[in-house]
Formats: structure tokens, sequence, C-alpha cells
């Protein structure tokens, strides 16, 4: 079984709480000794009351020093743990804006590689443009939410259902038709 250790403050105030317990028991000793007339009970009694009060004076004085040296220590303990803190934080702070640099460079490419997949000619006209535009949307969004579902909620992308999501790649494969190629042209 471990016992806690007491603090130097406690253990003046639990010496202050006893000395004062015996100074009253010496001091009813003391008038006890005087009303029988005991000289040498009264002098052996004088001196503990004496020695007592100096000791309880002694604790009186001791105890807010030691109150206030266990304070200064938990202080400094509590300020080293905050150093401690802010280290790890900024050790932190370093390592998210390195990730952030290599997510903004991640996302600038992106943008650039998908400006050049919608600069492609799809070979459709009118109506047929325009589906391809809608279905290159969505598909994006499903590509996004299969690539990338955390930043897909960040971003409040809609919600896409599980069987949409998918590699850009192959929404596009069934987007666009592909024609045979024709022999001898």
């Amino acid at each position: 079984m471990q016992t806690k250790t007491k603090t130097r403050s406690q253990e003046l105030t639990a010496a202050l709480a006893t000395a004062t317990a015996e100074l009253e028991e010496s001091q009813s000793r003391l008038g006890e000794a005087i009303t029988d007339g005991d000289e040498a009970g009264a002098e052996g009694a004088r001196a503990d009351v004496a020695r007592l009060r100096s000791l309880i004076e002694e604790l009186e004085a001791a105890r807010p020093i030691a109150l206030r040296r266990e304070r200064e220590a938990a202080q400094a303990e509590a300020e080293k743990a905050r150093r401690e803190r802010e280290r790890a934080q900024n050790r932190n702070r370093k390592a998210r804006l390195a990730q952030a640099k290599r997510v903004d460079d991640a996302m600038r490419k992106l943008g650039a590689e998908y400006e050049k997949l919608l600069a492609l000619d799809t070979g459709g006209t009118g109506s047929d443009a325009g589906r391809v535009i809608r279905r290159a949307r969505y598909s994006a969004r499903g590509a996004f939410a299969h690539f990338a579902p955390a930043l897909s909620r960040v971003l409040e992308v809609p919600v896409i259902p599980a069987m949409h999501r998918r590699p850009l790649v192959e929404s596009e494969r069934g987007l666009i038709t592909e024609f045979a190629e024709v022999e001898g042209e």
C-alpha cells in the first residue's frame, strides 16, 4: 500500500495542533499544581508551558514560510509544464504548417490538372455537351469523395452515394463513347 508523503506545511500544521493540545494540558496541570500548593509540580508545568509556547510561536512563524515555498514550487512546476506544452504546440504548429503547404501544392496541381481536363473537347454538341459538363461535375465530386472523404466533408461537398464514389477515370470512361477505329481511313 502506498502512503502519501506529507508536505512540510502539513507536518508543521500537525505539530502545531499537537503542541497546542499539549499546551492546554500543561496549563491545566499548572493550574492544579498551584491550587494544590505543589511548588515542584508547578515549576515543571511552568517549564512545559514556556517550552510549548515557544514551540508554538516557532511553528506559527515557520508554517507560512513552508506554505509559500510549496506554492512557489507548485507554480514553478506549473510553469515548467506550461513551457513544455508550448514547445509541443510549436512542434505541432510547424508540422501542421509544413503539411498545409504540401496540401496547398497538391490542390494547386489538382486544380491545374482539372482545368486541363475541362479544356479537352468532349466532341458533344448542344444538349450532349451540357450532359457531359453536368456529368463531369458529378464525377469530380464522386472522385473527391472517393480519394479525399475527410476533405470532402470539411468542404461540405454534397453527399455522394457510396456506389458513385469512384476514381474520375472510371466515370470519364463511361461518360464519353469510344468509337471503333475504322481501318483504311
